[in-house]
């Protein structure tokens, strides 16, 4: 796997005040909206993800596997409504952040499972579990900040976002905020990958972690299809 490091690696304390970036955030409220900024994007551009349930909260505790942390619990047993499409958070590099709400979803899903768009997300095991009740299975992941953060700091018993954010970064995002959230994820990814880089990690997390990581959704998502059939 290529991994593309697109921000020079720099001391914790100057990362620290990325929280202090200007913001641009908004709103793709429908199709067109999301169409024209997929086409406004360069060719091959690493977009960071963000999947927040519509009807609750983004943080949360899985019943079975703290990879999922970020996964919340709500509505059913993979924490969404099956009948609410979730909310999405898109940015394409630091402050700039889109969010995409339940109905542009469907604008989504070619890009979304696009295996040759690089998507940097926040533990892929639990998007994944969220998307693919929906009918999306996420394709493209290159950067999984929350197994970055594993790796790196592997005493620390919590990975969610809000955590590792607040831990590296000295900012907690707001609570459902999907833009907020993606935003982080790709700084996130811009400062542990070098990170992973100088201590050789970078071979473990892509022949082990990420593929793992992908076995256990997998895994989880059939066990949860058969229980409800």
């Amino acid at each position: 796997m290529n991994f593309t490091t697109f921000l020079k690696e720099l001391p914790a304390e100057e990362n620290a005040a990325e929280s202090a970036v200007p913001r641009d955030y908004g709103i793709l409220s429908d199709a067109d909206a999301v169409k024209a900024f997929l086409a406004s994007l360069p060719a091959g551009v690493t977009i960071a993800l963000a999947v927040v349930n519509a009807g609750g909260s983004r943080d949360g505790d899985d019943d079975d596997d703290a990879s999922t942390a970020s996964l919340p619990m709500h509505g059913n047993s993979l924490g969404l409504e099956m009948n609410a499409a979730p909310v999405l958070g898109l940015s394409i590099g630091a402050g700039v952040a889109r969010t995409v709400p339940p109905e542009a979803f469907d604008a989504l899903r070619e890009w979304l499972t696009d295996g040759s768009a690089p998507k940097s997300v926040h533990d892929s095991k639990a998007a994944r579990l969220a998307l693919v009740q929906h009918g999306v299975e996420l394709c493209g992941v290159v950067h999984d900040t929350f197994l970055y953060a594993a790796l790196l700091d592997s005493t620390d018993s919590r990975q969610d976002l809000a955590t590792v954010a607040e831990r590296r970064m000295g900012v907690r995002p707001a609570k459902d905020a999907a833009d907020e959230a993606a935003d982080l994820t790709g700084q996130l990814a811009a400062l542990l990958l070098p990170e992973l880089h100088k201590w050789n990690l970078e071979k473990l997390y892509a022949d082990v972690e990420l593929p793992i990581a992908k076995i256990l959704a997998d895994r989880k998502s059939t066990r949860l299809n058969s229980s409800h059939t």
